[in-house]
């Protein structure tokens, strides 16, 4: 959740949030949240062309918010201005000297970036999905996976199937049923499966 104050900053008008709750789920001082709305111009210009982007410098002005809000719940700050200012700027220094060499990035780059990242993992579970249903298809008899491939892959009732087997409908539907369970067990309890969740 964040504060119902949102106020714009930058040459592109930067729309800030400051979330009320930490990383932890902790609740954020508000006298901390003030401090960052009112002191917002000040925070976005400070070595604003060094850091070159303006979704990094609300992040390390939420960052900031955060850590004096914990700070402040072991001794008490008298002045929550002054506080998070040197806390801000001690993080902007900070990221500025480990990222030197790093060529700033623009805000719809990064948006970019988180994109691919979510089409990456789509992939990869679309991968491991089938790379399971392949393990699957060979862990079953010829006969199980003949059924799964009519009625689940392709559609078929079961009472076509049957017809064309010249089998009961309900033995074939037996038949299947046991086969997936069988399988289902099967791969729950694949010792390769228990060592990757051990490690």
């Amino acid at each position: 959740m964040s504060s119902a104050n949102p106020a714009t900053y930058g040459p592109s008008r930067y729309t800030l949030w400051i979330a009320d709750r930490d990383e932890k789920g902790a609740a954020v001082d508000p006298a901390f949240i003030d401090a960052a709305y009112q002191l917002a111009p000040r925070l976005f210009s400070y070595r604003q062309e060094e850091i070159g982007c303006e979704s990094v410098t609300a992040t390390l002005i939420q960052s900031s918010v955060n850590a004096a809000s914990r700070a402040a719940r072991s001794s008490a700050v008298e002045n929550p201005f002054g506080y998070l200012l040197t806390v801000f700027m001690h993080k902007v220094d900070r990221f500025l000297s480990r990222s030197q060499t790093e060529l700033p990035v623009a805000d719809d780059f990064l948006e970019d970036a988180a994109n691919r990242e979510e089409r990456e993992d789509a992939v990869e579970t679309y991968l491991h999905n089938r790379l399971l249903a392949q393990k699957a298809l060979e862990m079953m008899s010829p006969e199980v996976q003949e059924l799964c491939d009519l009625h689940i892959i392709h559609g078929l009732p079961m009472a076509e199937i049957a017809r064309m087997k010249g089998e009961p409908t309900n033995r074939l539907a037996v038949r299947l049923s046991r086969g997936l369970k069988r399988v289902a067990k099967a791969l729950s309890l694949d010792p390769l499966d228990k060592r990757e969740s051990k490690g």
